[in-house]
């Protein structure tokens, strides 16, 4: 993971740059994973062109009023916590790391059974989750599909990540939250055909 979220007391300096763009929350998302991927810190206004606003928070009669704040320099802002996620074959291929907002998602493909993953917290192996699936979500992300599964909404101040079993099939997988600046590791035990270690976005 990188950065940390933090609410800024007061205004920012003057961004050199910045992001406007009208839209929903996935819109906001893809932005964000797109500056997150060009390793770039560039400010998002998020306005609310979509249907949800969790993240767009900037209603339309309030977008010019955002904006002169914005450029006069007096717009406060949040820096929200990212997560990088790598990804290795059984053949140890690797495939590019990808940064994103939300969460991270190990999934099984449409005709496997449950899937096994142990996860490691740190080189410590934490738990083994048989599940559908497996959530790694940021603060940001835990009002998104990991509330849906079942999961803790976290202040986006908060330092963490949700750990979240999807549709667990014991009763001992439970979701976990961990420090926010810790690395996890998840490593499937599955059928050869099963679809895992997918990162969805």
């Amino acid at each position: 993971t990188t950065g940390r979220p933090d609410r800024l007391a007061g205004g920012p300096p003057r961004p050199r740059r910045s992001r406007g763009r009208p839209g929903g929350d996935g819109t906001l998302l893809a932005m964000a994973d797109r500056i997150g991927q060009a390793r770039r810190e560039i400010p998002i206004l998020g306005i609310n062109f979509g249907s949800l606003g969790f993240l767009t928070e900037i209603r339309i009669d309030e977008l010019f009023a955002s904006l002169d704040a914005v450029l006069d320099g007096t717009a406060s802002f949040d820096e929200r916590q990212m997560l990088v996620a790598t990804a290795s074959t059984p053949d140890q291929r690797h495939v590019s790391p990808r940064t994103v907002l939300n969460d991270v998602v190990f999934a099984k493909g449409a005709l496997s059974r449950m899937i096994e993953l142990s996860v490691y917290v740190s080189g410590r192996f934490v738990t083994r989750v048989k599940a559908d699936g497996l959530i790694i979500a940021s603060a940001t992300g835990s009002t998104a599909y990991n509330l849906a599964a079942g999961g803790p909404i976290v202040h986006p101040a908060v330092d963490a990540l949700v750990l979240t079993p999807i549709a667990p099939h014991t009763l001992t997988n439970r979701p976990v939250v961990i420090p926010g600046d810790l690395d996890v590791a998840v490593h499937p035990h599955a059928p050869v055909d099963a679809e895992i270690g997918r990162a969805h976005v």
